[in-house]
C-alpha cells in the first residue's frame, strides 16, 4: 500500500470530521432518537447476557442478531448506553467506506478511490441517517457485501481459481446472505463472473465455494429446518408487483439516496433541479458502468453488480417500503462507484484538487446539507428527552411495565436498561422482545400503562374502561396510567 502524502492526510482528517460532524448535527435532533429497530439491537444483547441465544431477530424469519452478539459484551460493562449502541453503525460504515476505496482503486486511479470512500463516509440524502441507526444485519451486512467484492476482484484476474479465495468469497456471500437475505440482490452478480470465468474447476472454484457459503449458514438452515423453512416466506405487500417495486427503487428510493426528496416523498431542492441532479447522476452511472465494463475483468464485477442489483432486490416484496430508504444501502456502493468513475473519466489526467477539493464540496452543498436540513427533525438537546420523561413519570406511579406502541414501548425498554419492560399493542403489532411481552401480557391490567404517539392514539386497545386512567401528554407522546382504586 503506497505512504500517504501530507495533503492526503488532511484530506482523509478533513472528510472524517465533516462525516462526524454531519452525524452530530443529526444527533442534536428529533432523528438523533433511539427508534425502535435500534431499540432492538440493544435490548436483545442485554438479553444475550442473560442467555439468551437467538439465531435470528425473534419475530421475523430471517436477518442475524450478530450485532447484538458483538454489543452484548460491551454493555455487559457500561449498561444499556445509547452512545455505544449509536457509534456500532458509525463503525461499520467507515470499514465500508475503506473498504469500497480499495474497491474503486482496483479499477481507477487511487485518488478515484479515496474519492469514492469519502463520499460513502459522507453519505447523501437518507443514508446519512441510516448510517447512525444500529439496525441488525445493515452495515455488517454490508461489509460482508464488500469483502466479497473484492475477493471476486482477485478470483477474476486469477488463471487458475485459488481455493483461499474462493474460500473467502464463499464465506462472505454466505454471511452477508444470513445477516440480511437483501443481500441477495448483490451477491448473485457478484459471484456471477467468477463462476463464469472458473466455471470449469469443480476442486478450486465450486467446492470451496458452495462448502463456505453452507458453513457460514449452518446456524441458519438449523433454525430453518426446525421452523419449516421460515425464512423462504415473503411477508405480504399490497397491491405490490415486480414492476412496480422496480420503478420505486427508482423513482422513490435512489432520489432519497441522493438527497432529492425528502422521507415525506416531496422534493427536497424543487423538482425541477432535483431531476436534473439525478439524470445528471444517471448519465455519469451509466458511463462508468461503460467505462468500467471496457476496463478489465475486476471492473466488470463492480459493473455487473451495479447493472443487475437493482433488479434483483425488486424480486423482495419489503422493497415496497420506501419512505427511509433503507433497501438504498444494498445498491448504493456500487452506484457510487460507477459514479466517481464515469465522472473521474470525463477529465481524463485532471487534477487532484477538483477530485479531492471541489467534488466532495459540491456533494456535501447540493446532497447532503439540503437533505439534512429538511429532515433532521426539530432540534434537541437530548432526542432522547420524551422516553426519559415517559420513564420517569411511570416510575413515579411505581409501574415497571409499560404497553402500546411499537416505536415508544422498545425505546423505553431500552433507556430504562429494562427496569420498565415492555408489550406491544396495536398497530403495528410487531413483537420482537418475546420474554417481555409475555411477562406484561401476564400482569394485572391494573398495573400496565399504555403509551401511544401523540396523533395516534389507539385508545381502542386499552383493556379497562378509558375514564378509569390518567391521560398525559409528554412531548410527542401519551400516556394512560391506569388510576388507583378510589382516586379520582
Amino acid at each position: 500500500m503506497p505512504r500517504l502524502s501530507a495533503v492526503a492526510w488532511i484530506g482523509l482528517a478533513t472528510v472524517a470530521l465533516v462525516g462526524f460532524a454531519f452525524r452530530w448535527w443529526i444527533f442534536g435532533a428529533s432523528q438523533g432518537a433511539v427508534s425502535a429497530d435500534e431499540a432492538y439491537t440493544g435490548l436483545q444483547a442485554l438479553r444475550i447476557l442473560d442467555g439468551d441465544l437467538p439465531l435470528v431477530i425473534e419475530g421475523q424469519a430471517y436477518t442475524a442478531v450478530f450485532d447484538s452478539y458483538l454489543l452484548a459484551p460491551i454493555l455487559g460493562l457500561v449498561g444499556a448506553n445509547v452512545w455505544v449502541l449509536k457509534a456500532l453503525p458509525l463503525v461499520w460504515w467507515a470499514l465500508a467506506s475503506v473498504l469500497i476505496a480499495r474497491i474503486a482503486s482496483k479499477v481507477a486511479r487511487p485518488t478515484v478511490g479515496f474519492a469514492a470512500g469519502a463520499l460513502f463516509w459522507v453519505a447523501p440524502g437518507a443514508l446519512m441517517l441510516l448510517s447512525t441507526r444500529a439496525y441488525e444485519g445493515y452495515g455488517l451486512g454490508l461489509i460482508f457485501v464488500l469483502v466479497a467484492v473484492t475477493a471476486a476482484q482477485r478470483s477474476v484476474a486469477e488463471a487458475h481459481p485459488q481455493t483461499r479465495t474462493s474460500i473467502v468469497l464463499g464465506a462472505a456471500a454466505g454471511l452477508a446472505l444470513y445477516a440480511h437475505p437483501m443481500y441477495l440482490a448483490a451477491i448473485v452478480p457478484i459471484l456471477l463472473l467468477p463462476s463464469i470465468t472458473h466455471r470449469l474447476n469443480v476442486r478450486r472454484w465450486w467446492v470451496p465455494l458452495a462448502s463456505s457459503i453452507v458453513v457460514a449458514n449452518i446456524p441458519l438452515i438449523v433454525w430453518n429446518v426446525r421452523n419449516g423453512w421460515s425464512t423462504l416466506d415473503q411477508p405480504e405487500a399490497a397491491s405490490s408487483t415486480y414492476l412496480g417495486r422496480l420503478g420505486s427503487l427508482f423513482s422513490d428510493v435512489a432520489p432519497r439516496v441522493f438527497g432529492m426528496r425528502d422521507l415525506d416523498g416531496g422534493w427536497t431542492i424543487g423538482e425541477p433541479t432535483a431531476l436534473i441532479v439525478l439524470v445528471v447522476i444517471g448519465g455519469l452511472v451509466v458511463r462508468g458502468i461503460v467505462v468500467l465494463a471496457r476496463r478489465d475483468a475486476a471492473g466488470r464485477v463492480v459493473a455487473l453488480t451495479t447493472t443487475l442489483c437493482l433488479p434483483i432486490l425488486a424480486v423482495f416484496q419489503s422493497t415496497v417500503f420506501v419512505d427511509d430508504a433503507r433497501y438504498g444501502i444494498v445498491s448504493f456502493p456500487f452506484l457510487l462507484v460507477t459514479l466517481v468513475v464515469g465522472a473521474s473519466s470525463l477529465r481524463a489526467g485532471g487534477s487532484k484538487v477538483f477530485v479531492i477539493g471541489v467534488v466532495p464540496v459540491l456533494w456535501c452543498a447540493l446532497l447532503v446539507v439540503p437533505w439534512l436540513s429538511e429532515n433532521q427533525g426539530p432540534r434537541r438537546g437530548d432526542p432522547n428527552a420524551d422516553a426519559r420523561r415517559v420513564i420517569g413519570v411511570i416510575d413515579d406511579r411505581g409501574f415497571d411495565s409499560v404497553a402500546g406502541s411499537f416505536w415508544w414501548v422498545l425505546p423505553i425498554e431500552y433507556l430504562s436498561s429494562r427496569e420498565i419492560r415492555g408489550a406491544v399493542a396495536g398497530d403495528p403489532f410487531t413483537v420482537r422482545v418475546v420474554d417481555s411481552q409475555r411477562l406484561v401480557e401476564a400482569a394485572p391490567n391494573e398495573v400496565v400503562p399504555y403509551v401511544f404517539a401523540a396523533g395516534d392514539e389507539q385508545t381502542s386497545v386499552l383493556p379497562l374502561s378509558i375514564d378509569t386512567y390518567d391521560r398525559m401528554v409528554v412531548g410527542d407522546a401519551v400516556v394512560y396510567l391506569p388510576r388507583a382504586e378510589g382516586s379520582g
